[in-house]
């Protein structure tokens, strides 16, 4: 039994690592860094542009990295700045942000979405459920050190 649930989990390991491998292949084949697609996708799903704050806390970014990539999408006009409170900027995509949102960050939301509604409503609450209790146990079993 011991042998067999190391084997379970030893899978488990191995498909979280290949989930994280199709996103960076994904991302090289862009020729974007993973980051930058991020950002794209997060400002794609807002309707009044994201602050940084927003993309580090919702993808769990290293701050110098969301700030080193967004600085590039202004630097390159991907991005400005719809407003400014404080210290705060919330950013929004120019036409050339929206146009290279469309060959990456989108396609790939397509794809995630195309692949998670080919499961059943049954099996998407379950996956969901599934994970979320995972994911909950091992902050929780981190959290011990």
């Amino acid at each position: 039994m011991l042998h067999e649930n190391n084997e379970n989990l030893m899978r488990f390991i191995n498909l979280d690592k290949e989930l994280s491998s199709i996103y960076q292949k994904q991302s090289k084949k862009f020729e974007i860094s993973e980051t930058t697609i991020l950002i794209l996708y997060a400002i794609r799903a807002s309707e009044n542009g994201v602050t940084q704050k927003e993309i580090i806390e919702e993808y769990l970014l290293p701050k110098q990295t969301v700030n080193s990539a967004m600085k590039k999408l202004l630097d390159e006009g991907k991005v400005f700045v719809s407003e400014k409170n404080g210290r705060e900027k919330r950013f929004l995509l120019t036409k050339e942000g929206v146009k290279m949102a469309a060959k990456s960050a989108d396609l790939i939301l397509e794809a995630e979405k195309k692949a998670f509604f080919s499961f059943t409503e049954k099996e998407q609450k379950t996956i969901v459920s599934l994970l979320e209790k995972y994911n909950k146990r091992l902050k929780d079993e981190m959290n011990r050190f």
